[in-house]
């Protein structure tokens, strides 16, 4: 028993849980970090629970299964003297960060000299977490099995036990973890005893809360409550002692007057932390309107900073679920440096009519996940800058809206390449575009976009449903005198079936200096007022599989 307390103080990590017949669930691979600093690694147990447990855990089992494409679940505190200030960020989301800026960025936890990862040989894969276990894992699995029906049964002889011993410690330690992590080993901070009341403004009620959860070194949330409150800028960062949790229940309205936001980026930040989850039944409303009317910022450099609902920077294996953001001013969700981000069940809402009001814009970021979530706005629903690596959109929702998009791209000095998006089973309604790549011309910009894949995607009513731009050049804001140097290879598209507003379904017109090379178009069945759709091509042979709309010179 002192074994098992000793290794319960030293443990916290990201379980991955998934659920068989006769409720069992399965641990993958839990890599802790003691409190001195001691890993430890559980192997993959099996564990049965009855009833009563199953209610137990249930939030433990929603709240972990969502890291099962993490790579790395170690638990680090990182100084801010090793991260760089965001003030020396440029304002412009869409703007790359100057190097020096990005040579300090620390994207992954180290383990060791070794660099040991003891998830590398598993493949956790939405596609693939059914995939059946490997002897080892079969052997273990039956020997927990044994071992707990004997327990049950007051049947276990003292051979049994001793045989036993090391996986009794194993699977009884984890076992003990789940069934206490939210009842015993979460400390609660509700804004409400730090002086938040309804109809109120909670900026210093939810400041002070964070910096006591923060500090908290065992597993802490921030709660608020189901109420309506007004809440300034915030400024919400780590690095903090232990996984932290925010949860909103309430609505939270930001100010209308610009002025009162001081023109600053974000109306509420995250930054600098590890093993963060916001989640609720709550909605941040950035009460944009008054700011949509004023928002001319795509034909006037020197117009009014307008700011987004949520800045996200510098989060490793954290987690956004469940949270509605609405009428942002700009964009409703920046995530910049982040490493292993998980969004899921988002709701985010603005009417078409309001300007740059993109959904999600992802920029400097790597294995970021948006799954089963809504987003109507104005403009992008989910948009990639530059050095976005890894990215997965799964059973998405986008409309209205200008699509999903990759870029633009090209503009700016020292744009990283562009590398790893999977879209699928996503549905696209009325939007401008569909899934699209956008890159500038004119400029001195060399770059490189690769390994985009499209697939399973219904299209209703979208204009230009598949498109590769690289003349992007919104409001004449550039020239046409030498191509873009941004070069296009190893895109797919597949499977992609529904309705055109355009006659033009798809469109590749890639670079006459950098032509796009390994196209793929596989199933494309999309048609336009019940007739048939067109297909153009231009610097750019693809590789044509199954159903195409007509080609056209």
């Amino acid at each position: 028993m002192t074994l098992v307390l000793e290794i319960l103080d030293a443990l916290f990590g990201s379980v991955v849980l998934k659920r068989e017949k006769g409720n069992s669930y399965f641990g993958k691979s839990l890599l802790c970090l003691g409190v001195e600093g001691r890993r430890k690694t559980l192997k993959e147990s099996k564990i049965e629970l009855d009833d009563s447990d199953s209610k137990i855990n249930v939030d433990v089992i929603n709240k972990m299964r969502f890291f099962q494409d993490h790579n790395d679940l170690t638990y680090k505190n990182h100084s801010d003297q090793h991260a760089a200030p965001l003030e020396n960020l440029s304002a412009d989301p869409h703007a790359p960060q100057p190097s020096t800026f990005h040579d300090q960025l620390n994207l992954k936890d180290d383990i060791g000299d070794a660099q040991v990862n003891p998830m590398e040989n598993l493949n956790l894969d939405e596609d693939n977490i059914d995939q059946a276990s490997n002897s080892d894992d079969k052997e273990m699995e039956s020997q927990y099995h044994n071992h707990f029906k004997q327990a049950r049964e007051g049947v276990e002889n003292k051979e049994n036990r001793k045989m036993d011993t090391k996986l009794s410690i194993s699977a009884f330690t984890l076992f003990l973890f789940l069934a206490s992590y939210v009842r015993a080993e979460t400390k609660g901070f509700d804004v409400t005893k730090y002086g938040a009341k309804p109809n109120s403004d909670i900026t210093d009620a939810l400041t002070n809360a964070w910096k006591d959860a923060c500090g908290s070194t065992i597993p802490s949330k921030v709660m608020v409550p189901k109420a309506t409150y007004m809440l300034k800028q915030i400024d919400l960062k780590g690095p903090c002692k232990a996984p932290i949790k925010v949860q909103v229940d309430g609505k939270i309205l930001a100010p209308k007057n610009l002025k009162q936001l001081n023109g600053v980026d974000q109306w509420v930040k995250f930054r600098y932390i590890n093993f963060f989850t916001l989640s609720g039944e709550g909605t941040f409303d950035g009460q944009g309107e008054m700011a949509w009317k004023h928002n001319d910022c795509g034909k006037n450099k020197n117009c009014d900073r307008l700011s987004m609902n949520f800045g996200f920077a510098f989060l490793n294996n954290s987690i956004i679920q469940d949270i509605t953001s609405k009428d942002s001013k700009n964009f409703h969700v920046n995530v910049l440096g982040c490493n292993n981000l998980t969004f899921i069940n988002m709701n985010i809402n603005a009417p078409s009519t309001s300007l740059n009001t993109d959904g999600i814009h992802i920029g400097r970021s790597t294995q970021v996940k948006i799954y089963n979530s809504n987003i109507g706005t104005g403009d992008d629903c989910i948009s990639l800058g530059d050095g976005s690596k890894q990215i997965r959109v799964i059973n998405v929702t986008c409309g209205p809206g200008h699509g999903i998009s990759v870029g633009s791209l090209g503009r700016y000095p020292n744009e990283e390449p562009v590398e790893g998006l999977t879209v699928k089973n996503c549905t696209l309604k009325n939007t401008d575009n569909g899934v699209r790549i956008k890159t500038w011309p004119g400029t001195p910009i060399i770059s490189s976009v690769s390994k985009m894949h499209f697939e399973d995607i219904i299209m209703v009513n979208v204009s230009n449903p598949i498109l590769i731009d690289q003349q992007y050049c919104p409001w004449n804001q550039c020239t046409n005198q030498y191509p873009s140097k941004i070069k296009i290879t190893d895109v797919s598209f597949k499977n992609i079936r529904g309705t055109s507003a355009t006659q033009e379904a798809i469109v590749l017109d890639c670079s006459s200096s950098e032509p796009c090379e390994s196209v793929e178009l596989n199933d494309i069945d999309l048609t336009f007022n019940g007739a048939i759709t067109t297909a153009k091509f231009a610097n750019t042979k693809p590789t044509i599989k199954g159903k195409l709309p007509k080609i056209v010179a």
